[in-house]
């Protein structure tokens, strides 16, 4: 930033001494040295409204990086959640069949609906 506003102070001050005193002895005439001080001017302005564009795109980059992050970590998450309901759910359904060899095991066969009751029973 240093070096924007040193080139801006210098356009300036070549400036107001060629147009007041001809105080700079050169062959060139003022008109000359306004053209050369508007593009020198002209570039300067240029560089600065390029960093600002950098720097607007950087920041705009940084946020977009930020986002896709805590939408990975979200999808993480939830990935993580799914497996671990998954797994949940295997684990009862386990439970679930375990549980009913263990009540069949002790099953009147000859009576199915007495038995049906009882497992009813046991399950509640």
């Amino acid at each position: 930033m240093g070096i924007i506003i040193s080139g801006i102070a210098i356009a300036f001050i070549i400036n107001t001494l060629l147009a007041y005193g001809n105080v700079i002895k050169t062959n060139l005439s003022n008109d000359s040295w306004l053209n050369f001080g508007g593009s020198y001017s002209s570039g300067i302005f240029a560089v600065v409204v390029g960093y600002l564009a950098i720097i607007y795109s950087n920041r705009n980059s940084e946020k977009a990086i930020l986002q896709q992050e805590k939408l990975l970590i979200r999808q993480q998450n939830i990935k993580k959640l799914d497996d671990y309901n998954n797994c949940l759910k295997n684990n009862l359904a386990l439970l679930n069949i375990v549980d009913a060899m263990g009540i069949t095991v002790g099953l009147d066969h000859q009576n199915i609906s007495l038995s049906k009751s009882e497992i009813c029973q046991m399950k509640g």
